[in-house]
């Protein structure tokens, strides 16, 4: 099993496309689920967080090959 992660700074004004990307990711969870199946991933998980006033979003992967997630998508 592999492992990946990483923090991306978020451009101020920008959380209304989170917003918009996690409802899309929501109304389609099946379609979602399946990618996920494709690229033989275990776990994706996304987070908001704030460090020193600044907003970011930090993930986490896991999965059989990390190269190959990046292949599929």
């Amino acid at each position: 099993m592999e492992y990946a992660s990483g923090l991306i700074k978020l451009k101020q004004g920008s959380e209304g496309k989170v917003e918009e990307w996690c409802s899309t990711i929501a109304s389609r969870l099946d379609e979602a689920a399946a990618t996920l199946k494709d690229e033989d991933v275990q776990v994706e998980s996304w987070f908001t967080v704030q460090i020193n006033g600044e907003k970011y979003l930090l993930w986490y992967l896991r999965a059989r090959s990390i190269k190959r997630v990046f292949e599929v998508s």
